[in-house]
Parts: structure tokens; sequence; C-alpha cells
């Protein structure tokens, strides 16, 4: 294996790695103190799924019907400073949404990928933690296999997530973590990345639903969501493998990370 293929493996790994760290370290802190001002309502995983489908059709629908990036750029906005905010909102929550209004206008005052990934990774965590405290796991459990299998048809089959990937992309939007192939590349502007000049991409569904995973196991034990995070980092690896082996083309990445999220849950779930 080549040196750069090593460089983006490590970069994909640390990437999820650092994403579930901060998920088990807001859960932690949220079973002693859940703060009511960020406490988000429980969903059915009909729900979550109705809910998935209709915004990937209204995004798919906008990306034809619009122009301008205002509404993706603001979606985006939006996402991130949740997140962000209720993260900082269980260690301090007095400041929680300045700190998080300031870290997203970081992206924009330095519009650089490095800037993007981080704070990419610290909105994920955050949407991740929030939904998956006040979820069973067994709710995330279905979401995660029926979301993979989904991943899948939508590759491959449809690949419509390939449309909207494109079209976001076009529309100067990238709801990606940014991989490029050397690392002093981080430090370029994000309006220089283009996919095939030195870059891949890390879909936020491929860390936000086995971090969702990880934070509603954390419900019933600590352990076992360390388990699901360990699990899903050598699902990643796996996927990353079979990237670097293949043709470098769109794959879906969520198959393998959701088998060894749950692989990693149960396996651990036999000793505890």
């Amino acid at each position: 294996m080549q040196k750069k293929q090593i460089v983006l493996i490590i970069q994909t790994i640390l990437a999820l790695a650092l994403t579930q760290c901060f998920v088990l370290l807001a859960m932690r802190v949220a079973s002693t103190v859940m703060l009511p001002t960020v406490s988000v309502p429980a969903l059915s995983a009909r729900q979550f799924l109705l809910t998935f489908l209709a915004a990937t059709v209204l995004i798919l629908f906008l990306i034809r019907a619009l122009r301008t990036r205002f509404i993706f750029e603001s979606i985006f906005i939006l996402s991130l400073l949740s997140g962000i905010w209720f993260l900082f909102a269980l260690w301090i929550p007095a400041y929680a949404f300045s700190a998080a209004l300031i870290l997203v206008a970081l992206r924009y005052i330095f519009p650089y990928v490095i800037v993007q990934n981080v704070l990419l990774i610290f909105g994920i965590a955050g949407i991740g933690s929030a939904l998956g405290s006040t979820t069973a796991w067994q709710t995330t459990l279905i979401v995660l296999l029926v979301l993979a299998v989904y991943d899948v048809i939508a590759v491959y089959g449809t690949k419509h997530m390939v449309t909207m990937f494109k079209g976001l992309l076009a529309k100067g939007v990238i709801f990606a973590i940014i991989i490029p192939e050397h690392p002093r590349l981080m430090l370029k502007r994000m309006k220089q990345v283009e996919p095939g000049e030195g870059f891949f991409f890390l879909g936020t569904g491929d860390l936000a639903l086995p971090s969702f995973f990880v934070a509603s196991a954390a419900r019933e034990s600590f352990t076992l969501a360390i388990g699901a995070a360990i699990g899903s980092i050598v699902g990643l690896f796996f996927t990353d493998l079979l990237f670097q082996w293949g043709r470098k083309r769109p794959m879906p990445a969520l198959p393998s990370i959701a088998f060894g999220t749950i692989a990693g849950f149960f396996i651990t779930k036999l000793f505890v």
C-alpha cells in the first residue's frame, strides 16, 4: 500500500474516531446533567426514516429548482449550529449558543478545509448525541440497518445519492468531511476543493448514523457504547481498504460501518 493511501485511511479513521470520542464524552456528561433547553423528543424508527426520506426528496427537488445556494447554505449553517450548541450546552450552558455562533462564523472567516472538517466533526457529534440521548438502541438499530441497505441502492441503483452530492457541490456547499491526498491540502480554501483533484469525501451520514447508535447505546451501558464505537471504526477501516483497492469511484460506506457498529455492540454485550 502506498503512502498516499495510508494517509487517506488515517484521515478517515481519525474523523470517525474523533466524532465518536465527542459523542461518548457528551453522553457521559449528559448521563448526569441533561439540560431541558437542548433535550430532543424521542423518534420512532418509522418517524426517523420517513423524515429522512422526505428531506432527501426535498433537497433533490430544490437542487433542480433553485439556482441560488442560499437555502443549502442555510441548512448547512443551521445543522452545524444546532449540533455544536448541543455539545457546548452540556459544559457551558450560559455561553453555549454564543460559542456555537462564533465557531460557525469561523467557517466563513477562515474558509479552509481543516476548519470545515473540525466544525463538521463537532456538529455531527452534537446532532448524533442529541438524537441518541432520547432514543432506544433498538430503534437506532432498525434505522441503521434500513439506511445501510438504502445506501447501497442510492449509490449503485438509483444513484440519486451521487446526484444529490454533485448537485450540492455545484452549489458550493459540501456536506462531507474532505479528505485530501496530502495533509498540506488541509490548508486549501474551500472554493479550491474539487473531486478528483487530490480530494476525496466522507459523507456526513457515514459519521452521523453510527454516532446516533453509539449515543443511544450509551443510554443502556457506556461500555456497550464504547464497543459500538470501536466496531464502527473497524467497519470504516474495511470500507477504506475496499476503496483503496478498487477504482476509487463513489461507493457506499455505511453498510460496513453499520455492520461493524452493530457487531461491536453485540460482541461487547456478550461480556457485560
